[in-house]
């Protein structure tokens, strides 16, 4: 019995059988019918005048009446409802009685369904089992198979008169795997008589011996004491998982040993399935690959750990916190300390630092440190050498690491170009000095030889020499006042202008008395020696920069003016060191002094950078005399770019050529780039 836990208006539960879309009629226990829905009364093309108030059994034809007031009974008594199969006004239905409670009163509901609906449902039904995708079979009260449809026989191999008629444990597929598994569905459509909660993985074999995997559903039908077994053949899916997970856990484990290091494992390709061979492969190549760009990484390492060591330039390494954590040979023989002396300490540590050495620094660390790039120039580095003299580095410093958190210290030591420009100021002092008072008429005076660095004593001997020379002919020529006065007066002017700093004026031999003129010869050779002294380059024998400067201050000048610097220069001194830096430098100096006219200034403006400048030449004849240098010294095996401008000497000129001779080596070095106001900028 179904009881309703409405409350007792009937009214209310009459409303809800209304919408119900099924044919419903509801009687009293004495059989008296009090209400029919729609659908009952469209079923039966009858109207409520019709049905209500009569008693059910009028609507039976005679031979069911009995069998139907039976059954009723019967589902008064214990509850249950029934179904039976019987005519209502001639038409044929399937009918439905159960006893239900409406408040505290006691109602029979019957349910019809037109039995030629049913048929067409069924073989609606019979249609979709047959002709579904997924394997099907239905079983009977006993578990004997009594269905089976196309698609089981298709997964199976077996036709379906080898399974009808048959249990499940002498079905022909049937595996121990198999009862294991259709074990689990036991529990919800045999015992409690619901569909299974979930799909469940049933292997068998196909009538070739091969194992199929089904994704199994069963649900119980006909009042539970049946079964609908519903699958899809998920072989192939299951198998591809299998080999996914086998594959996975083997590349899983090869990648897992070659993440700590162990590049000796490979993928076994006979032991993954086919699909997953390329990526074996692969993975393989790749392992392979990153073997040999390992030893490409220990190779370079050990090439740039060989070049660090034996780099002419002293080198230093500093991690993050400033510690030094290499050094090389030439630090070493530069400082006179060994490594173990400097390693593993920050530089106020070191036993080389000094105070000046810290305040030098700060303009490396100004960039390096604060600014995380590369120094924009070299500083003069001091340091404190093992002996206890002084060391000079020409000093660099470049970030290293992910995020420029070491630093690279590359140096050349200078030590000896300083104290050769120091030893220089202190001559040109000294001289200038004694020359000054030579032209104020005091002969007295003599170079202190003592305090002369060894370079310039020749020129300090040849300067007392000088002063010895006048005063013996001054003595002499003390008779000859006149011719002496001359002298002087010539003397005085050219020593005044000397010592002043202009060493262009010399000693007008012509006007000098006879017993003089040797006197003027050593006079004029002094200064000459002094001016290239002061306006050439002591390596290269071009004229300085110093000197350059006067000759655009004396007037103004038009013509061409010729940049060049060396190619790779830097290369070339890291790798040989700088005596062939400076060998280098030496032959494309003699190179450009012999390819140049009397009139033309060659200078060297520093480093490796050489200014030519052209008085009243045309930019093309620059670029032929330009071009001509640069073909004989790419045949001394030597790379230099060349800029070229036409104009005004000045800063300006000499700005735009250096701009095109860095535009040359931008597009390739070894080039020709020209600039000239005349003409649109080109290079060659």
């Amino acid at each position: 019995m179904t009881e309703c836990n409405l409350d007792e208006n009937l009214e209310y539960f009459k409303i809800i059988l209304k919408k119900l879309p099924v044919a419903i009629s509801v009687s009293d226990t004495n059989g008296k019918i009090i209400y029919v829905n729609d659908e009952f009364k469209e079923l039966y093309n009858i109207t409520n005048e019709a049905v209500i108030g009569f008693k059910r059994e009028e609507f039976y034809i005679q031979e069911d009446r009995d069998r139907i007031k039976k059954a009723v009974e019967k589902c008064k008594l214990d509850g249950k409802s029934f179904c039976e199969a019987v005519s209502i006004t001639k038409l044929p239905v399937m009918i439905n009685y159960k006893l239900i409670k409406v408040g505290n009163k006691e109602y029979i509901s019957g349910t019809a369904t037109n039995i030629s609906e049913i048929k067409e449902r069924e073989e609606e039904l019979n249609f979709i089992f047959e002709n579904s995708r997924a394997a099907m079979v239905l079983t009977d009260e006993t578990a004997r198979w009594i269905k089976v449809n196309r698609a089981f026989e298709r997964d199976s191999g077996f036709s379906r008169n080898e399974l009808i008629g048959k249990t499940l444990r002498n079905q022909p597929f049937v595996t121990e795997k198999t009862i294991k598994a259709l074990n689990k569905f036991k529990s919800s459509t045999i015992e409690k008589r619901v569909e299974s909660q979930n799909f469940i993985d049933v292997p068998a074999k196909n009538k070739n011996g091969e194992e199929f995997i089904h994704s199994a559903y069963q649900v119980p039908f006909a009042s539970g004491k049946s079964v609908l077994y519903t699958a899809i053949d998920v072989t192939k899916d299951r198998q591809y998982k299998s080999n996914l997970k086998k594959a996975i856990f083997h590349i899983g484990s090869v990648l897992k040993k070659a993440a700590q290091g162990n590049f000796s494992a490979k993928v076994n390709l006979t032991s993954i399935a086919d699909e997953y061979r390329p990526i074996g492969e692969n993975l393989n190549k790749m392992i392979a690959n990153v073997q040999r760009s390992i030893e490409k990484i220990k190779n370079k390492e050990e090439e740039l750990n060989f070049i660090f060591e034996n780099s002419k330039a002293a080198m230093l390494l500093l991690d993050k916190e400033g510690r030094w954590i290499k050094v090389n040979k030439a630090f070493e023989r530069d400082s006179g300390f060994n490594r173990q002396e400097l390693l593993n300490k920050k530089t106020p540590e070191q036993p080389c630092t000094t105070e000046r050495t810290i305040t030098a620094l700060k303009k490396l660390w100004e960039f390096v440190i604060n600014q995380k790039r590369e120094a924009e120039t070299t500083v003069d580095i001091p340091w404190l050498k093992k002996d206890g003299s002084t060391l000079i580095h020409s000093a660099y410093e470049v970030p290293y690491g992910i995020e420029g958190e070491g630093r690279l210290y590359t140096a050349i030591d200078v030590t000896k170009d300083r104290e050769y420009e120091l030893n220089l100021k202190k001559a040109i002092y000294h001289f200038g000095y004694v020359l000054k008072e030579i032209a104020s008429g005091n002969l007295s005076v003599k170079v202190d030889l003592d305090s002369t660095s060894d370079e310039y004593k020749p020129i300090g001997e040849d300067i007392n020499k000088m002063i010895t020379s006048i005063n013996r002919y001054i003595s002499e020529i003390e008779k000859r006042d006149l011719n002496l006065k001359s002298a002087i007066s010539i003397f005085g002017t050219t020593l005044y202008y000397a010592a002043s700093g202009d060493l262009s004026k010399k000693v007008d031999i012509e006007l000098l008395p006879d017993e003089y003129k040797s006197i003027g010869e050593n006079l004029n050779q002094m200064i000459e020696s002094l001016d290239k002294l002061l306006t050439t380059d002591y390596l290269t024998n071009l004229l300085n920069r110093r000197a350059f400067y006067q000759h655009m201050s004396v007037k103004e000048r038009y013509g061409s003016l010729i940049m060049l610097d060396l190619d790779n220069f830097k290369y070339i001194n890291d790798t040989y060191g700088h005596d062939v830096g400076d060998e280098t430098l030496k032959t494309v100096a003699q190179i450009v002094l012999q390819n140049t006219r009397d009139g033309d200034l060659s200078v060297r403006l520093g480093g490796d950078e050489i200014l030519l400048y052209l008085p009243r030449t045309n930019i093309d004849l620059a670029v032929m005399i330009a071009e001509r240098i640069r073909i004989l010294i790419e045949k001394k095996g030597i790379s230099a770019s060349f800029g070229i401008a036409y104009g005004k000497l000045s800063d300006e000129l000499i700005k735009i050529a250096d701009n095109e001779m860095y535009k040359a080596k931008k597009i390739g070095k070894n080039k020709i780039s020209i600039y000239n106001h005349l003409m649109s900028n080109k290079s060659k």
